[in-house]
């Protein structure tokens, strides 16, 4: 593999294999320098179709690598170091999601919480995804969802400051709202900010805003 990497290094493929060989043999230190030679190929080209299947495979290998029922096999540094590579190689909604998930469960299992519910958050920036589904134990979870979950877990241990940032930012786009507000205009900030202080009275009043249209 060694060979076939010095030979094409336009070719990601020995790179890939090669990392993940070294990640099933617990030869930690070999694995980063092979995913950047891999990241390296893809860079390549980056609008080669012929590296699209590539992309994807070292995105699967990666996230196996850093999950938590894996993580004891990799230092904390190296799978901080992966995570980092993991955003690299995220283009589909679902793969964004499922980055920004391993991000947030590295963060909290390293007590970063406030990090933790900010890669979380950020599930919720757009409709796309959060709809996009992540797997949970071999079940499809819509993204949003599972990130409010997990969002609502963490405020309950560490208290209402750690989603201060977001309470802010749900009134400064309450004071952006039209001069006539719609349900819909109430409801995007509540999607968006749903454990803000201020949702359930947005909530209440999208529901005021479709009674008065009707």
């Amino acid at each position: 593999l060694s060979q076939a990497m010095e030979q094409d290094p336009t070719d990601p493929d020995p790179a890939i294999t090669f990392a993940e060989l070294s990640y099933q043999a617990d030869q930690g230190e070999a694995i980063l320098p092979a995913v950047d030679h891999a990241l390296r190929a893809l860079g390549s080209d980056p609008l080669s179709e012929d590296h699209d299947g590539a992309r994807t495979r070292l995105f699967h290998v990666i996230l196996e690598m850093i999950s938590p029922q894996r993580a004891e096999r990799l230092t904390d540094d190296t799978r901080a170091e992966l995570i980092n590579r993991l955003s690299l190689t995220a283009s589909l909604p679902t793969e964004r999601v499922a980055y920004m998930m391993a991000a947030g469960d590295y963060y909290e299992t390293s007590g970063q919480i406030g990090e933790a519910i900010d890669m979380y958050q950020r599930t919720l920036e757009s409709e796309e995804l959060a709809s996009a589904t992540v797997e949970l134990e071999g079940t499809g979870v819509p993204a949003g969802v599972e990130a409010t979950r997990r969002m609502r877990r963490l405020i309950a241990t560490a208290g209402r400051d750690a989603y201060a940032l977001y309470d802010s930012e749900a009134e400064r786009a309450v004071r952006e709202l039209p001069e006539d507000p719609g349900p819909a205009d109430y409801e995007s900030i509540a999607r968006r900010f749903p454990l803000a202080e201020q949702t359930p009275d947005l909530w209440t009043q999208a529901g005021e805003a479709y009674l008065a249209n009707e």
